[in-house]
């Protein structure tokens, strides 16, 4: 289509030149009306036209709009009315109930004729109220069924659920908060995620916060760890390293790879360094269909025994040191392919 245009065009132009048709030209002319007709297209006036009445159309939308919204809001805010109104009723009629019940227990004290008499304008009174009532209560269902109303209703129970979730979440992270001024990082962490799964898609802004803030302890305790552990072993003192890698052993299933990999060469080394010449096997969990056996990021160190591993040395798993591991537990390999 493009090229057919770019020849008409290129036919008319030749065309136009020629104050005269020359005989030579008889072609192009007899091309030129075989050619079908190109697509319209609208000039700039007709283009600034055509958005000119997008603009007034939505403008009109937007009126449209405002309008409704206001006839819903003056309904609501008469309901609203109607319903304090109702429970003022209730409340006065509450309150002749229980007038009538004490005139009534008085009766054999008094004289009958009078407590029937201010039973009888109670029971009026009563009666009066409750006509209102039915009144007031038609009118209500009215405008509650009024379908902007209900639109409104609904902004405002999903506005409640909201507000009331960003204050649980606050609570949360107050709590977490606490926990991480006791030095309980890892719990915090563990709290906050479980507060996320349970926020949903929409995660507030408190428990982001918070996670963040958790975190950022986490790795801070877990760098001043390997720092006094790469010391100590530098120091000669596998065991001081050992002891210090094992202070934020909880807090490696939350770190990334890259940045809890060091723990790990600081607790082989010395783990190498404490084993005296024994054969090491390196132990992390495996997936089964229950879960992990040992969380990602945690790993235990032993020798191999007969029926699997017998552990020496642990770093966050739930194998404790002298413990056996069996084979069809635990993924295993040979320390030294850990190390070099």
């Amino acid at each position: 289509m493009a090229q057919k245009k770019r020849l008409q065009e290129e036919v008319e132009e030749i065309l136009q030149a020629a104050e005269e048709l020359d005989p030579r030209l008889a072609p192009l002319a007899a091309l030129r009306d075989q050619l079908p007709p190109g697509p319209e297209v609208d000039s700039p006036s007709q283009a600034l036209k055509a958005a000119a009445d997008l603009e007034a159309a939505m403008r009109r939308l937007q009126e449209e709009a405002r309008r409704r919204r206001a006839e819903a809001e003056a309904k609501r805010a008469e309901a609203n009315r109607l319903r304090a109104h109702l429970e003022e009723l209730a409340r006065r009629r509450q309150e002749l109930q229980g007038l009538t019940r004490r005139a009534q227990a008085l009766v054999a004290w008094t004289s009958p004729e009078e407590v029937q008499a201010l039973t009888g304008v109670a029971a009026a009174r009563i009666e009066a109220l409750e006509a209102e009532m039915r009144e007031v209560a038609v009118r209500l269902q009215e405008l509650e069924a009024d379908e902007g109303v209900r639109r409104l209703r609904q902004e405002e129970a999903a506005q409640k659920a909201q507000e009331e979730a960003q204050k649980a979440a606050a609570q949360k992270a107050a709590e977490a908060r606490a926990l991480l001024r006791q030095q309980k990082v890892a719990e915090a962490i563990r709290y906050l995620r479980r507060a996320i799964r349970q926020a949903g898609e929409e995660t507030p802004q408190a428990l982001t916060l918070g996670l963040e803030e958790a975190m950022a302890a986490a790795r801070r305790q877990a760098g001043n760890a390997l720092f006094r552990a790469r010391e100590a072993l530098a120091g000669g003192d596998p065991a001081k390293a050992m002891q210090e890698v094992g202070t934020v052993a909880s807090l490696l299933r939350y770190l990334p790879a890259a940045e809890r990999r060091p723990l790990h060469g600081i607790f082989c080394r010395a783990a190498a360094s404490l084993a005296e010449g024994r054969p090491l096997v390196l132990v992390r969990g495996r997936r089964t269909p229950q879960g992990w056996t040992a969380a990602p990021g945690t790993l235990a160190i032993g020798t191999p025994c007969k029926g699997g591993v017998q552990v020496l040395f642990n770093l966050g798993t739930p194998w404790k040191e002298g413990s056996l591991v069996r084979e069809e537990a635990a993924n295993t390999a040979p320390l030294r392919a850990q190390t070099k």
